[in-house]
């Protein structure tokens, strides 16, 4: 106890007031905790729908075109 209580009534205040600034900062750290889960969790699934557009594009040109192709169509669009 952080608070030396002079009269009885006061004790029972500090403590419900303790107590109350415990929840109350449990619950501001879960509400910052689900913000920036649900931030990260929508990148997330941003970030992995691409990488599976770009890993189907990549084995799609890879069958359709010969290594020759593909290299010309690499070489203009790293000179872009």
């Amino acid at each position: 106890q952080l608070f030396v209580p002079i009269h009885l009534y006061q004790s029972i205040l500090i403590e419900d007031f303790q107590e109350r600034f415990i929840n109350s900062s449990i619950l501001i750290s879960r509400e910052r905790w689900l913000k920036w889960n649900n931030i990260f969790s929508k990148y997330f699934l941003t970030y992995n729908m691409l990488f599976e557009i770009y890993e189907y594009l990549a084995r799609l040109s890879r069958s359709c075109f010969n290594r020759s192709a593909m290299d010309a169509a690499m070489k203009s669009i790293s000179s872009i």
